[in-house]
Order: C-alpha cells, then structure tokens, then sequence
C-alpha cells in the first residue's frame, strides 16, 4: 500500500524533472543515462541495485507506518495546542491539523528513507558515527516512580 504511493511519488518527480528539461532544451535522455549509467554496466550490478531498492522497501510496514504516523500526529497536534494556547486570548481558535498534511509529511518521511536518509541516533547505534555526537533529543513524557524523583532531588 505505501511503496505503491512511494512509487507513485517517485515517477511524478521524474516526469517534473523531464517537463523541466524540455522547457530548458536540455536532453532527457542524456538524464536518464546518465542516472542509470553506473548501475547496469553489468548484469551482476542491475540485479543487485533492484533487490536492493527492493529490500528497502521492505522496510516500510505496517509497524513502521503506524510509528510514524503517531509520532508525526503528535508534534502536529503539540504544535496546535501551542498556537491554540497563544491565540486563544486573541482571537478564534487556529484550525486543526489536516489529515492530509499528516499524511503528507509521512509520505516524505518514507521518501527520505527511501532514499538513504538516517537518523544521528541510529548512525550512532548502527557504527557508523562516533558515540561523541552531540544529539537534540525531544522529551516526549515522563513519569514519576513513586516518589523516586523527588527524594534524589532534595538531596
């Protein structure tokens, strides 16, 4: 369900990029061997560039779909209390966050992974970036054990 509009939304790009070229006189199949060049000067190659693009599609499933989807609803709707709280003294209520603009957001969030895109957390956790990198994590929640809390805070 999602790698088709993946799919879909890579070959509108590609069209744009191709209408883009002709109003400029630039040749689009200079484009298109130019991209597809290095991965099918061999057979070995193509196949793997293909099982690749398609391992990571695997990627996105139902789990992630729904991780996603909670996590970006939550900073929209954050983002909504926020402006409700300052405009509710001015005036009328902001509108409320659109469906379509989540499912937007999460359609690009697929493309950039799609494409390569990693987080500092999990280039960290994966080796590929050194444990020394400075992060901006987001506190998201917090709960109080009982009471542990706030007796370290009194010593």
């Amino acid at each position: 369900m999602f790698c088709c509009a993946l799919r879909e939304q890579h070959e509108l790009q590609q069209q744009q990029q191709q209408v883009l070229l002709q109003r400029h006189g630039l040749p689009v199949e200079a484009l298109k061997n130019h991209r597809t060049a290095p991965t099918t000067t061999t057979t070995t190659n193509s196949s793997s560039s293909s099982s690749s693009s398609s391992a990571s599609l695997l990627r996105f499933d139902w789990r992630w779909f729904c991780h996603h989807y909670r996590l970006l609803a939550f900073f929209l709707c954050l983002r909504w209390r926020q402006q409700y709280l300052l405009r509710s003294l001015r005036g009328p209520p902001p509108p409320p966050p659109s469906p379509l603009l989540l499912l937007q957001q999460l359609l690009l969030r697929a493309a950039k992974e799609a494409d390569g895109w990693r987080s500092c957390l999990r280039r960290i956790c994966e080796g590929d970036a050194a444990a020394a990198l400075p992060l901006a994590l987001g506190v998201l929640g917090w709960r109080d054990l009982g009471g542990r809390c706030r007796s370290a805070h009194r010593l």
